[in-house]
């Protein structure tokens, strides 16, 4: 399906076509030169034309393969492979690519070797039978610097297979732009679009209506080895965006923030709010998981250190025991700046809440303070912190809550999971 045969383009075809000439012309400098070898397993193989398709691609494109089968990916990667569409297998790929690129050179004379770079890209999307598991797409990018990991999973009832091999094919491109350090194509948010949900978006602009967005791929970096005791979880609590784990929260002359969230999942819109108050304030943000949920009971070790693992390299976290209301918080932490949305406000203000004034005098105490930021609901409106105190009929004290102007995407961690089906 061609881009401009889309009812709502998500990506203009002009564009995306440049972007490839751009690849091509930067690799004209042999000193910044940077091929890439491609394998797909199915979903974007178009990529492989597209690349091809504009003058110069012999300075950019090594080659491409489409291991199709399972037999074929097995063969490709040299070992059986667990799940066709997974983090692991895109990860294989790549690697895989980027070795075969190199040792083909090996027996080739061209002089001074150019930088290979690996893509893999599997992918499940619409079909015509029946398949267990959500529509999911993972690309990884084997490079000189490292591993990166871009995952995203749509909204089946949003798209057709068309739409979603087209947008495979366009994060397959910005993910080779950002290797190559080049400005990435824009990819605008339409009624398709806003069922596309990856932690690896980076909103461009504050627009409620006609965002777009590109990629920052995640450095990969591993799991747990072993099964980790919750001794061994909560030793080293803070895990660092580096991937470094610390016993405490390094110093940072007190510019961080906090922001509460249950991990379940990470989405697109938790990583907006750490950005925007980067943007903002010039605050580092940290994520908090709290084992205690003060209405469903403790989160098991496993689930906790699986939450957690979806945090590393795409942002700072801070697992907490203990810490389930914003009053325990800020006796651990004080003069902690604390990012919340205007649902969360309305629970720490509600006259029916049984702890309201004894734990907002703790937080004044402590000298934290709250970033409210506004709030989607079920029904597409957003509210504000002005809201809230409209209809609870109460005034929020200034020296403690901060309304914030910028909205957030209207993401939904109840819509995300929906679309992973758990």
């Amino acid at each position: 399906m061609q881009i401009d045969a889309l009812t709502n383009p998500f990506i203009d075809p002009s564009l995306l076509q440049a972007a490839v000439a751009a690849m091509h012309e930067h690799n004209r400098n042999p000193d910044q030169q940077q091929l890439f070898n491609v394998a797909v397993t199915g979903a974007a193989a178009g990529v492989l034309a597209l690349v091809t398709s504009v003058a110069g691609a012999s300075r950019t494109f090594f080659g491409g393969s489409v291991p199709y089968h399972p037999a074929a990916s097995a063969a490709f990667v040299g070992h059986k492979i667990a799940k066709a569409t997974a983090r692991k297998t895109a990860i294989a790929l790549a690697e895989s690519a980027r070795r075969q690129a190199y040792d083909a050179l090996e027996h080739f004379e061209t002089g001074t070797q150019p930088t290979i770079n690996g893509l893999g890209l599997t992918a499940a999307i619409a079909t015509d039978r029946r398949r267990k598991g959500a529509d999911v797409v993972y690309i990884a990018l084997a490079t000189s610097a490292g591993i990166f990991v871009i995952e995203a999973v749509f909204a089946r009832e949003s798209w057709t297979r068309e739409e979603q091999d087209l947008m495979c094919q366009a994060l397959a491109i910005n993910a080779m732009l950002f290797a190559l350090g080049l400005p990435q194509v824009p990819i605008a948010e339409t009624p398709s679009t806003k069922g596309f949900f990856s932690c690896e978006k980076a909103y461009l602009d504050q627009n409620i209506e006609g965002r777009r967005f590109t990629l920052r791929p995640t450095r990969w970096l591993p799991a747990f080895e072993t099964e980790i005791t919750a001794d061994e979880l909560f030793e080293q609590p803070f895990f660092a965006l580096n991937g470094e784990r610390y016993p405490f929260i390094p110093e940072n002359h007190g510019r961080y923030c906090e922001i509460g969230t249950s991990g379940r999942p990470l989405t697109e819109g938790h990583l907006w709010l750490g950005d925007t108050m980067c943007a903002l304030e010039d605050l580092e943000p940290i994520y908090t998981l709290e084992r205690q949920h003060p209405d469903k009971g403790p989160v098991a070790i496993d689930e906790l250190a699986r939450r957690a693992y979806e945090f590393r390299g795409r942002a700072n976290l801070l697992l907490t025991d203990g810490e389930s209301f914003y009053a325990d918080k800020a006796r651990n932490r004080p003069g902690m700046i604390f990012v919340i949305g205007a649902d969360v406000a309305e629970k720490l203000l509600s006259p029916q809440n049984p702890r309201r004034d004894a734990d907002l005098a703790i937080i004044r105490e402590h000298g934290c303070t709250f970033r409210v930021f506004p709030r989607w609901k079920s029904d597409g409106t957003l509210e504000r912190l002005t809201d809230v105190e409209h209809r609870l009929g109460v005034t929020a004290d200034p020296a403690i809550f901060t309304h914030v102007e910028s909205v957030p995407p209207p993401v939904s961690s109840t819509v995300v999971r929906a679309a992973l089906g758990i």
